[in-house]
Parts: structure tokens; sequence; C-alpha cells
């Protein structure tokens, strides 16, 4: 695997040696490999006009839309998502709030309970009854 520090080695030897073929062809006034380097240079062009036509009918227009659905696809999954999780939670909500409500229930009806035995427990004799009537 080439590491950043060698791609940019590379790329400056390669630049230096270009750079100095230019410069002697210019002197010369003659291009290296004339032949192999005109058809190169007709299929450069052949390829450039390609993406150049090819740009007219899938120009930025046509990336931008695909941008625009790939967020209206992920915006989707997303909407998806949430409904999931909105009816995982209702759910768990209502069931929670069923369990509270039975547990108030038995609670209240407990509390109830434990005060009636409490008055039970606590209540006067007919005797003590009597006594307080005739105090008052």
């Amino acid at each position: 695997m080439i590491d950043p520090l060698s791609f940019l080695y590379y790329s400056l030897a390669t630049m230096l040696v270009l750079s100095i073929l230019f410069r002697v062809e210019d002197a010369r006034g003659k291009r290296f490999l004339e032949t192999i380097r005109s058809l190169f240079d007709t299929v450069c062009g052949v390829i450039a006009r390609s993406i150049r036509r090819t740009r007219v009918w899938f120009g930025a227009g046509m990336v931008r839309l695909f941008f625009h659905y790939l967020a209206h696809k992920l915006l989707k999954v997303g909407l998806a998502v949430m409904r999931t999780c909105e009816r995982f939670f209702e759910k768990r909500l209502r069931y929670n709030r069923q369990k509270a409500h039975k547990l108030s229930e038995s609670i209240e009806q407990s509390h109830l309970a434990a005060i009636a035995e409490h008055k039970r427990d606590t209540a006067l004799t007919e005797r003590e009854k009597q006594h307080l009537r005739a105090i008052r």
C-alpha cells in the first residue's frame, strides 16, 4: 500500500520528469514518440468530448436529484424507525399505566382495610361509651 508521503514523492518525480521532457521538446522543436503521443492525445480528446456530452444529459442536476432521492429515502427510513419506537413506547406506557392503576387500587384497598382494622381495634366498649356520655 502506498502511503501519502510516497504518493507525494512519486507525483513530484513525475512532474519533474514531464517538465524536463517538455523543455527538451521545446528546445528541439519536435516531440518524442510523436505517433504514440498523438494517438494518446486523440484518445484523451475523445474521452473529454464524451464527458462533456454526457454532462449535458447527466449534469449537476442529475447528481443533485440523486442526492435528493437519497435524502428522501434516508428520511423515510428514519420516520419508519421513529414510528416503530413510538408504538413500542406507547405499548410500554399503556402497560405501565395499567400496572400502576392496579397497584394504586390495591394500596387504596389495603389502606382502607388497615383503617377499618384500626377502628375495630381502638373502638370503645359500651361501658366506655356510657362513661363518656355521662361526663358530658
